[in-house]
């Protein structure tokens, strides 16, 4: 229901998902061109990349949500609009990944005897470490399954981004089947969409954000 409803969004406004994909683009460009770029250039472009990311993002999926409820599409007017709050939810993603990443580093090549040691003998390499470390990689999961919802809820609910995370987790937990095949689903898609190169750019914004959307309104309903 979410694919089809989704699709039929997409195929009814091709314009608006094309300026939404190369708007959420943009970024990235930029991100991938620094290093390219001559001094004093290069860094300007990285560092305005990943700083515009999150406030872009959130701007184009506001747009694809004007979309889908029927009105104009306002990139500018949203990435002025969430250009803090945008800011504060790459800034949160960032430190959530950093630090579950660093845990899950500490405990794979750490050391420490009670961390090396082996739990059971009939299974060569399982330690204590080894066996915090797939926690924390399961953590890493969770989270990127968070992000299907966050941003959506944020924009839907007209909440804070805490509010958004905290939400979305739960959604989540009880829709713990869904969420994993919409995993998958924008996974593949977007492998496809970077497969040919300029379809990634063209498409990938626009698709997504309404894919995820739709997904978010359609947990919300059946709450």
């Amino acid at each position: 229901m979410v694919l089809r409803a989704s699709t039929r969004e997409i195929l009814s406004h091709p314009r608006e998902v094309v300026l939404i994909s190369l708007f959420t683009s943009a970024p990235f460009l930029s991100i991938a061109a620094g290093p390219f770029l001559p001094r004093p250039l290069g860094p300007l472009f990285f560092l305005a990349g990943w700083l515009l990311l999150g406030p872009v993002l959130m701007a184009a999926w506001e747009s694809s949500l004007d979309v889908l409820e029927g009105r104009q599409a306002r990139l500018w007017r949203g990435l002025r609009q969430h250009l803090i709050q945008g800011l504060l939810f790459f800034l949160l993603n960032a430190l959530a990944i950093l630090l579950t990443m660093a845990n899950f580093r500490f405990y794979v090549t750490s050391p420490a005897g009670v961390l090396t040691s082996p739990l059971l003998p009939f299974i060569p390499g399982l330690t204590l470490g080894v066996v915090f470390g797939l926690l924390w990689l399961y953590v890493l999961v969770l989270w990127g399954l968070i992000q299907l919802y966050a941003m959506p809820l944020v924009l839907i609910r007209r909440v804070g981004v805490m509010e958004g995370f905290r939400t979305a987790a739960v959604l989540v937990i009880k829709n713990a089947g869904f969420s994993a095949g919409l995993m998958v689903v924008a996974s593949l898609l977007l492998g496809v969409l970077l497969l040919t190169g300029l379809g990634v750019i063209l498409l990938a914004g626009g698709t997504l954000s309404i894919l995820t959307l739709n997904a978010t309104k359609a947990l919300l309903e059946n709450t």
